[in-house]
């Protein structure tokens, strides 16, 4: 097996941007979502309550994430990928509160029109410390804006074999940006991540802690910011266990390093999912 694709989103619930390597972090790939946008109470906004914000894409240039408007030219914002200064909020992402870093406000203005309502983009600096689930890293791990954990692996063959599924169906099948992996690995037999307990990618070590349990931004189009039924429907006729719905495996990492696409995937050590 071998990595085949590798993401990273530096809004959480933007486009994500398709990269050739990315240096890995205990929170995550290198500038993975350390920003967000949240609503005037400090709450993060994402894909669930606010569809359109799919339409919205990020770029690195530089220094900066520029954000447009899918198939735009002119820029809705320019964010710096480290925001080293500014007023420190308290910010609310499920369970968690973190203090996060306010951007500019020509950069807040223009989300805030985009959304019709009162929005602000916010930045994780490296003081602010966010943790993963205790129940699945009792160890005390690091995770970014991200849902829960720093790293999302899904095979190829399990979208595969999804869109099989779908194509019986006679739905549409859909493409890996809805379910936001970080990591895509070509190789092995549908759904088998979820057996991952222990993998080396290239030269570093992670960890598969909990299968990913799936909710509606996956029925998104990412291109129009459209909502339908699929691929939920199908994937609980064969992935639901204790009433969820389960796509790709949540990983932290165990060392340090780079990742390329290309470099080998071996498993180390598995465990059981039924």
């Amino acid at each position: 097996m071998h990595l085949s694709e590798l993401f990273i989103y530096p809004v959480k619930g933007l486009g994500g941007i398709a990269v050739s390597q990315f240096a890995v972090t205990e929170r995550g790939p290198a500038h993975d979502r350390r920003w967000m946008i949240v609503n005037d109470k400090g709450r993060f906004v994402s894909q669930r309550e606010q569809a359109q914000l799919a339409l919205l894409q990020c770029e690195m240039q530089g220094e900066e994430i520029v954000v447009r408007r899918k198939g735009c030219p002119e820029f809705l914002a320019r964010l710096p990928r480290v925001l080293a200064e500014g007023a420190l909020i308290e910010t609310k992402i499920w369970k968690n509160k973190v203090k996060a870093r306010v951007a500019d406000e020509v950069s807040n203005a223009a989300i805030s029109d985009f959304l019709g309502k009162d929005s602000r983009f916010v930045y994780m600096p490296d003081h602010s410390h966010r943790i993963v689930d205790p129940k699945y890293a009792p160890e005390i791990e690091l995770v970014s804006f991200a849902d829960g954990f720093p790293y999302l692996v899904i095979g190829q063959s399990s979208l595969d074999d999804l869109n099989v599924r779908l194509r019986e169906r006679g739905q549409v099948p859909v493409p890996m940006d809805r379910f936001r992996p970080n990591l895509v690995v070509a190789g092995g037999a549908p759904n088998e991540e979820f057996t991952w307990a222990e993998l080396r990618i290239g030269a570093v070590d992670f960890e598969g802690r909990k299968p990913c349990s799936r909710c509606v931004v996956t029925t998104v189009d990412q291109t129009t910011g459209e909502k339908g039924r699929e691929p939920l429907r199908t994937l609980a006729r064969y992935l639901m266990r204790d009433r969820k719905i389960y796509f790709g495996e949540n990983l932290i990492v165990t060392g340090e390093g780079t990742i390329r696409i290309g470099d080998a995937v071996t498993v180390q050590r598995r465990k059981d999912w039924q």
